[in-house]
């Protein structure tokens, strides 16, 4: 789900996405770019898939769940994500780290404490 400015959600749920692109490095470079080519070809489409440039619109709450190894998204733009926040004063939000996992979760302990997370929104 692409989020802009325009549209209003009352829940929206994304994969893991990249914040930046002058951190585009490693295998996710890779994987990224067969989805949005490279950023030097396409610096567009990595600035409205990314969520640091929508991050002033934020209303409501904010989930962000990152495994911390993951490979394909770098923890950093997590990071820088989450500093985007805290400078625009923005409230309500939450990120669970997840300190063993990688892109896609393995673990039963981590989806079941990302959807207990995710229930805590919603209901």
């Amino acid at each position: 789900m692409d989020l802009d400015s325009s549209v209003t959600h009352r829940l929206a749920f994304t994969g893991r996405r990249i914040v930046r692109r002058s951190i585009f490095v490693g295998s996710s470079q890779t994987n990224t770019a067969n989805i949005l080519n490279l950023p030097q070809d396409d610096a567009e489409a990595y600035r409205k898939s990314s969520p640091i440039y929508f991050a002033n619109g934020l209303k409501g709450a904010l989930l962000i769940c990152h495994g911390m190894v993951d490979t394909n998204v770098n923890f950093q733009d997590t990071v820088r994500l989450v500093e985007k926040l805290i400078e625009l004063r923005k409230e309500n939000w939450e990120v669970a780290p997840y300190p063993v996992e990688d892109h896609g979760f393995e673990r039963e302990e981590s989806w079941a404490d990302e959807y207990k997370r995710i229930l805590k929104i919603v209901c």
